[in-house]
């Protein structure tokens, strides 16, 4: 039965546009292929800008990764892609993550700085993960930055009620359990980025002020 379904579908896709969707109209028959033996997923042969290279793991490789990719798909929508409703929970998933490595990351220095306890970064709960994040943050702060980590964590807590434990973001079934009008049916993606942007300025600055100050002890 599925064998039947499946080679009727380029025909389906060619001769059938009003019914799959206009966007399959150009679809080639010889591009529909499904997955055969001789088919790998990983190969490093290639146009060089279409290969990528583990060149070290570290925060800094996983957490930038993360929200590059957010802000690539965001920036999709300014180049003319229009479904941005597809996008929704992807951008809200990779931007959360970013979050929750970039403070696991602070977290991570503040054990070397006696500041936390390693235990915390075996959690996702975002506001968990800030006090101890903010505990480092008010140990290296020279100034007075108390109004801007309040800003911060009101954010943290918005997108934790959202999802608490980063399950919402990926999975239909956690989005469903959610009491009607608690997870919100409209979304500017563009101004989540730049949220996300002053988050991230503030916990990957405070990330690379500490990098430092380690990096001078040591050599001392």
């Amino acid at each position: 039965m599925l064998s039947t379904v499946v080679s009727c579908v380029p025909s389906l896709v060619l001769s059938s546009p009003e019914t799959l969707g206009k966007g399959f109209a150009t679809v080639e028959q010889e591009e529909f292929r499904l997955p055969s033996q001789d088919d790998r997923l990983f190969t490093d042969e290639g146009q060089p800008e279409d290969i990528a290279r583990v060149f070290q793991v570290n925060y800094w490789v996983f957490l930038l990764g993360y929200k590059r990719a957010g802000d690539i798909l965001v920036e999709g929508l300014e180049r003319g892609y229009k479904s941005p409703d597809l996008l929704i929970f992807p951008v809200l998933f990779l931007y959360r993550h970013y979050i929750e490595l970039a403070l696991k990351h602070v977290v991570y220095l503040g054990d070397q700085l006696k500041v936390t306890t390693p235990k915390i970064r075996k959690v996702h709960d975002l506001a968990a993960l800030w006090r101890e994040c903010r505990k480092v943050l008010e140990q290296i702060d020279q100034g007075d930055l108390s109004q801007q980590f309040d800003a911060t964590e009101t954010l943290l807590v918005e997108f934790t009620s959202l999802d608490p434990w980063s399950f919402v973001t990926r999975y239909p079934e956690q989005a469903r359990i959610f009491p009607e009008g608690s997870v919100p049916n409209k979304v500017n993606l563009k101004h989540v980025s730049v949220i996300v942007g002053r988050i991230s300025n503030l916990l990957d600055g405070a990330a690379q002020v500490i990098e430092k100050f380690l990096e001078d002890s040591a050599h001392n």
